[in-house]
């Protein structure tokens, strides 16, 4: 029912300047901006292959994601925790002001919070007894996330400080070959294109030297 509320408010409300702005991203979907990494306007395209090129085609993907993204929270609350718990974690999430304001417009954040829920998402099932192939999902949706917004980058290295404090490194070999594979999964593909960008190409180009290592032998387990 929320969604549906976002999603009326979201063809109603007028163009802010940053749907404006994201709006012609979408008329010419790249693999970088000059200022944002390219999901916001390939989202912006999607969204207006399928409502046309309004207000609501622009914004189509925001309520939608955010939407899908309470689920995602849900479980993964769930799975943490309890239900009720589960629960009031949404509750909690959608009432907040960035989240109800955000889930009606076009951002970079927006993706970026949902690829970043993905991430954690798949990470928790790893955690609750999934097998080792969720840490290829967890590498695929940093990835994506990347795509979003730069300071994606920053998950990376959080899951990274993580395993290193409750020393669940998930592999044979020790956390920097849990780190290749990660990054071969997800982070490498992410980085194919933005070099164009000069503030990331030495990260990338780093990331993609890692993540050539990856093709070596390195056994997951739990």
């Amino acid at each position: 029912m929320l969604t549906i509320v976002r999603l009326i408010t979201a063809a109603t409300a007028g163009f802010s300047e940053d749907d404006a702005y994201y709006r012609l991203w979408g008329l010419a979907p790249a693999w970088g901006y000059y200022d944002h990494a390219p999901m916001v306007g390939w989202w912006a395209w999607l969204g207006m292959a399928f409502a046309g090129d309004t207000v609501l085609g622009v914004r189509l993907l925001a309520p939608l994601a955010t939407g899908f993204g309470s689920l995602v929270m849900w479980r993964m609350a769930a799975l943490l925790f309890d239900d009720r718990t589960a629960t009031r974690s949404v509750l909690a999430f959608n009432a907040m002001s960035l989240v109800a304001i955000g889930s009606v417009v076009q951002t970079p954040d927006v993706p970026a919070l949902l690829f970043t829920g993905l991430a954690l998402w798949a990470l928790t099932e790893w955690l609750r007894g999934g097998g080792a192939h969720w840490w290829f999902v967890v590498g695929a949706m940093a990835g994506l996330g990347l795509l979003s917004k730069y300071s994606v980058l920053f998950l990376g290295a959080g899951i990274c400080l993580w395993l290193l404090a409750t020393a669940r490194t998930g592999c044979t070999g020790d956390v920097a070959a849990m780190g290749r594979r990660i990054a071969g999964a997800g982070a490498v593909p992410a980085c194919g294109r933005l070099e164009c960008d000069p503030r990331l190409g030495v990260v990338c180009q780093a990331v993609r030297a890692a993540g050539s290592r990856a093709r070596g032998d390195v056994t997951l387990s739990r």
